[in-house]
């Protein structure tokens, strides 16, 4: 068996000063290229599945005199990669309908598995709603399926009506970038401790809008790309007769980012909230 930290954020071990360290227990199977990792603890996840618990981390292999530290694998940005796609279908009437299909990994993966298992019916369907609440429904009809048995992806897709969802200056339509996913992160002036990032937070979004043929595009937001040491961001925008469609993609990388170059990374991320303001203007 194998000892090892259970948290969301992975901590070094001490190892030249002996004391009570670890706060779980795993399984490791050795096999001839590989080790298979089992937490028998979680019921829920597929067979070798690595929790962002455990991920990136030492663990401690008891074996006798053949004990030894070992490092838990990393969980990669595929791993992690959440993919989102929304379908607008704009109606002249401000009547909208919205399909939007969602694939999870990573940790987005265990909290909606954790959901769609643990969770009752009624508690799955309050918290759905919750989550679209931005919407402002009028109907809401949902659907969360594991992609196949033993996957570590799970999908969840829903069929949205709403009203005067866009809003209307005159006679122009402003239609929304739709943000992307990005944690809250304190000003440099108010931040106080180095941040660490113990997984990469990697989304692939695409934003249709099926628009009226008689619409003219007034106003639209040029190819956006950035890139830093801290991830990358990239956005375009393709036209067509009646569509338009917004492709993005955002990967931040795992890091530890002490306070001298925290300044840095949080001007990488208002640069991408910043941008993400910007919206497409219809008349």
């Amino acid at each position: 068996y194998t000892l090892i930290n259970s948290d969301l954020t992975p901590d070094s071990l001490t190892i030249n000063f002996p004391f009570r360290e670890f706060n779980h227990a795993i399984l490791i199977v050795p096999l001839s290229k590989d080790t298979l990792w089992l937490d028998n603890t979680d019921n829920l996840s597929p067979c070798g599945y690595i929790n962002s618990y455990i991920q990136n981390r030492e663990a401690f292999v008891i074996d006798g005199l053949n004990s030894k530290i070992i490092r838990c694998p990393a969980k990669t940005a595929i791993e992690n990669l959440n993919v989102k796609k929304y379908d607008f279908q704009v109606e002249d009437n401000n009547r909208t309908l919205l399909s939007a299909n969602y694939s999870y990994k990573g940790r987005n993966y265990e909290f909606y598995n954790y959901l769609k298992s643990g969770a009752s019916e009624y508690e799955q369907d309050q918290y759905i709603h919750k989550r679209f609440a931005y919407f402002n429904c009028d109907s809401l009809s949902w659907n969360l399926t594991h992609k196949y048995i033993d996957s570590a992806q799970i999908d969840l897709s829903a069929r949205i009506i709403f009203t005067d969802f866009f809003k209307h200056i005159d006679k122009s339509i402003l239609l929304p970038y739709l943000q992307v996913s990005i944690p809250d992160f304190q000003t440099p002036v108010k931040r106080t401790l180095p941040v660490f990032l113990p997984f990469p937070l990697y989304e692939r979004d695409t934003i249709v809008y099926h628009i009226p043929r008689n619409s003219v595009i007034k106003c639209q937001p040029e190819i956006k790309t950035i890139i830093t040491e801290y991830g990358k961001y990239y956005c375009e925008i393709k036209i067509t007769t009646d569509c338009i469609t917004l492709i993005k993609d955002l990967l931040i990388k795992p890091a530890y980012i002490p306070l001298s170059g925290y300044r840095n990374f949080y001007q990488f991320i208002t640069s991408i909230q910043e941008f993400e303001k910007k919206v497409i203007v219809l008349n």
